[in-house]
């Protein structure tokens, strides 16, 4: 791939008939059990597949565990209950993910999180404190050392997280271990996007945009 708007090797293909905004694929996912990092020869480690931000939907972890099921698939979302969404429980009983009540930001620490209903219809409830983790400090803790697909979906922490982890995996590795990344993008006037320009400037090139651009939020799943 180049790293300004890319060809992929097979055409950017849709991940399921999922409700909400669709999510895509380059190429494919892996089939085999390794990992797609660039020393997956030398390496047994299966390969990675992350879910940040989930609502309590399980389509595209469904889809995704149908299509490579032996990859391991991690759910982060501090805004839902694994116990009160039955699709999310019964993935996990079955082994098909592990569920996490970790947020995804800029910085390590106890947050105050709203439930997803309230961020969703703009409530007030009064939610509960879980862990904010920065992307980097998630891999430490389940020691993983690279990301095969990775797809955020956080309601605009994305803006932080993303260039915090550019940061962290430069400093650590020489590199963003990450194959590839499937996010919503905020588009407010207000504010610059400065999280695609730290992708753009390493070599991370786009190869899929949604055509759903809500009105009220201004969002886009890119890829």
């Amino acid at each position: 791939f180049s790293s300004f708007e890319p060809s992929c090797v097979q055409r950017a293909r849709r991940l399921g008939e999922c409700v909400d905004e669709p999510k895509f694929v380059c190429d494919s996912l892996p089939t085999r059990s390794n990992s797609t990092h660039p020393r997956a020869s030398e390496r047994a480690a299966p390969c990675q597949v992350w879910s940040i931000g989930s609502a309590g939907q399980t389509c595209l972890e469904e889809t995704i565990h149908n299509q490579a099921p032996h990859c391991d698939i991690h759910v982060f979302d501090p805004t839902v209950s694994e116990n009160s969404h039955p699709g999310i429980a019964s993935l996990v009983r079955a082994g098909a993910l592990r569920f996490h009540s970790w947020g995804l930001g800029s910085a390590n620490r106890a947050t105050k999180f709203r439930s997803y209903n309230d961020v969703a219809t703009g409530g007030q409830g009064q939610g509960g404190t879980a862990m904010e983790l920065t992307l980097f400090k998630m891999m430490e803790r389940l020691e993983v050392e690279w990301i095969d697909y990775l797809k955020i979906d956080c309601e605009r922490c994305e803006f932080d997280a993303l260039p915090r982890f550019v940061n962290d995996s430069l400093a650590r590795w020489g590199r963003v271990p990450v194959t590839q990344i499937q996010v919503e993008i905020h588009v407010y006037p207000v504010t610059k996007n400065t999280s695609q320009t730290h992708l753009r400037t390493h070599s991370y090139g786009r190869f899929g945009i949604s055509d759903k651009l809500d009105p009220g939020t201004k969002r886009q799943a890119l890829s």
